[in-house]
């Protein structure tokens, strides 16, 4: 070591050339500089192209080690720019258990989209901020990510400032949505040739039905790399969900697909459905299926504190017949008999609380005790909005519903009662969504189910 010393005290120290420390660090051009003792001192240049390779290999694999990139899916993609992913890293299409299926083809980067990058560099190098455009875009169904490096003294909230500069540039309808994640702004622009993901593509990328327990993975859509997102309603932050989104945002085909991928997972001796048809043209197709609890319950035919009454009697009974199991899996593995988990989907939730403040207040009652203590019981609520205002939305009811889907909003208000944050309302529509339920929201797109797969589901026994 000391002769190390020695011989690292060169001239080359004096003019504090890292190389001359005997450390790895980047020279003033960019450069790094690789010295090593063997015994001999020896020292190499590394241009910045290359570093640029070897430190993005360097990441993928202590992210990979560390547990925060998916195995089967290494690099930048979209896992890896969003924060707090609601399913573990390394199971993006559905968590164990599922069927391994080929991801949604979308388009390779092309010039337009190389593009569409530059043009959010000018525009904000037009502001005075300087930012660097890192790598190609990372292309999705429904949108573009591009990454930014910001330069010296530029601050996030600057970038972020400029949003509806780069909106004007680019003549986008709305502000384009920014976040942070591995050091850059990433900005995402409205893919100028966007992607249905219709159902039938990713079908085979839902989980194994297990004929005993059930499957409780509820589908939430596509992330960037064309693989779906699962929520487990099993998970306490996953087991009941509030979902909103204007006219044209994708909601209810939203509803219909989280609805067939967990038909499709599952029989009717370890699923039931409850829904709640306010508008009647959202369920129609499910009308004598053999998966409901109830027959589909519309206003004027059914009263829904009746219903959702009978839940709530439906969970104490069960609790009663759980003998102590801290869930529905835990009875059903040591009893060995089926039954079955109950979701109730509701189409127009606000349509049950604006009728009169008696009938407000009675089935807000209800959906809190079931938010609190239905999980357990295997009974699960999915409650759609187009208005997540305070007058539909009451804090006691968003603390009982912890999972959120957010698609287009019409307002930033509406968003920041949903989510917490703005966002919400600069999606682009038709199933772009936001969802959260720990940490930030991740950004996916919808799945849309055609009316023939529809009828599809109907038959299923």
């Amino acid at each position: 070591m000391l002769q190390a010393a020695e011989r690292a005290n060169t001239p080359a120290a004096e003019t504090g050339s890292p190389a001359a420390e005997g450390r790895i660090g980047p020279g003033p051009t960019g450069t790094l500089a690789l010295v090593s003792f063997t015994p001999s001192r020896q020292e190499r240049l590394i241009p910045a192209e290359e570093l640029a390779t070897a430190q993005k290999t360097l990441t993928d694999l202590i992210g990979r080690l560390a547990g925060v990139i998916p195995k089967e899916h290494p690099g930048r993609a979209a896992d890896s720019t969003q924060v707090s992913p609601s399913v573990p890293p390394g199971e993006s299409a559905g968590r164990p258990g599922s069927r391994s299926g080929p991801s949604v083809r979308v388009a390779p980067p092309s010039e337009t989209y190389q593009d569409l990058g530059r043009r959010v560099v000018e525009a904000l190098r037009e502001h005075g901020l300087s930012v660097e455009l890192r790598g190609e875009p990372i292309v999705g169904p429904t949108f573009l990510r591009f990454a930014l490096r910001p330069g010296r003294g530029v601050r996030v909230r600057q970038i972020e400032q400029r949003a509806s500069e780069i909106q004007l540039r680019l003549g986008l309808d709305a502000a384009p949505l920014l976040s942070v994640g591995e050091g850059d702004v990433l900005v995402d622009l409205p893919r100028p040739d966007r992607q249905t993901v219709v159902f039938s593509d990713v079908r085979s990328q839902l989980p194994e039905p297990a004929p005993i327990r059930g499957c409780s993975k509820l589908l939430l859509g596509v992330d960037l790399n064309g693989q779906l997102q699962f929520a487990d309603l099993s998970e306490p932050e996953d087991a009941h969900f509030l979902v909103a989104g204007t006219t044209g945002s994708g909601k209810t085909e939203w509803l219909r697909a989280a609805i067939a991928s967990l038909m499709l997972t599952n029989t009717p001796e370890t699923l039931q459905l409850l829904l709640i048809d306010p508008k009647r043209n959202g369920f129609p197709f499910l009308k004598d299926s053999s998966f409901l609890w109830k027959p589909v319950v519309y206003l004027d035919e059914h009263d829904p504190v009746e219903v959702l009454d009978d839940l709530v009697q439906e969970m104490e009974e069960r609790y009663r017949r759980m003998g102590g199991a801290d869930s529905l899996a835990e009875y059903v593995r040591k009893e060995g008999t089926l039954l079955p988990r109950i979701v109730c989907f509701c189409d127009e939730y606000a349509d049950l609380v604006t009728v009169d403040s008696k009938q407000r207040k009675a089935i807000e009652q209800v959906i809190c005790r079931l938010g609190q203590k239905a999980r357990a019981a295997g009974i699960h609520l999915v409650l759609a909005t187009q208005q997540p205002s305070r007058q539909v939305v009451s804090g006691a009811l968003k603390t009982n519903l912890p999972a959120r889907v957010a698609l287009r909003t019409t307002q930033a208000i509406e968003s920041r009662m949903l989510l917490d944050e703005d966002g919400a309302e600069r999606l682009l529509g038709l199933g772009d969504l936001l969802f959260k339920d720990i940490g930030r929201p991740r950004r996916l797109q919808g799945v849309y189910l055609p009316q023939h797969e529809r009828n599809s589901l109907a038959g299923i026994a």
